[in-house]
């Protein structure tokens, strides 16, 4: 029966380990690669959450049918037994709230870095796609100020031969070689 409560605390203790190292401040691809790691090791550990529930009935059905040492018939010794094994039985139910708790926990700090990394991606793209109508808005404004320029020069009886982009100093430029 003690091999149980072994492997209950070997499991809390990984799931503390993990925890911890999930909270703790890493670089971003580091992050991502742990958290994409331990939450493929979530859905096999999710047996924890049944197997101490059914230790936490084990207890209960113990605590109910134990033998109460609270006459003074009782000795010395079996008092002692007594409030042992209820001190073990206290400390078991902590032992698996605790694992239920930290499952739960690395769970949801897996499922929150998920989300934060797919509202980065969002944004992402928002800003891509805001700089693109920016640009477009831009270039449309540009077109409409340059068809308004040909149109004019039209107008007065100007020949146009060639537009052509410059890169000098300082920057780009563009001229046009008006024959009149």
């Amino acid at each position: 029966m003690a091999l149980q409560w072994m492997i209950l605390t070997y499991v809390v203790a990984a799931e503390a380990a993990l925890a911890l190292l999930l909270t703790f401040p890493s670089p971003k691809l580091l992050k991502n690669r742990l958290v994409s790691l331990i939450s493929l090791i979530l859905q096999p550990a999710l047996f924890i959450v049944p197997f101490a529930g059914f230790q936490l009935l084990d207890i209960y059905w113990k605590n109910e049918h134990r033998l109460s040492c609270n006459s003074e018939i009782c000795t010395a010794t079996e008092r002692d037994r007594y409030e042992k094994s209820v001190f073990k039985a206290q400390r078991n139910v902590i032992l698996c709230t605790i694992a239920c708790l930290l499952y739960w926990c690395i769970h949801r700090i897996c499922k929150y870095h998920k989300e934060i990394e797919s509202l980065e991606e969002v944004e992402k793209r928002y800003k891509n796609d805001t700089l693109r109508l920016e640009s477009i808005t831009l270039l449309l404004e540009v077109r409409t100020l340059f068809g308004g320029l040909l149109l004019a020069m039209k107008l007065l009886h100007f020949d146009f031969v060639y537009l052509s982009s410059y890169g000098g100093i300082g920057g780009g430029g563009f001229s046009i070689i008006l024959i009149q």
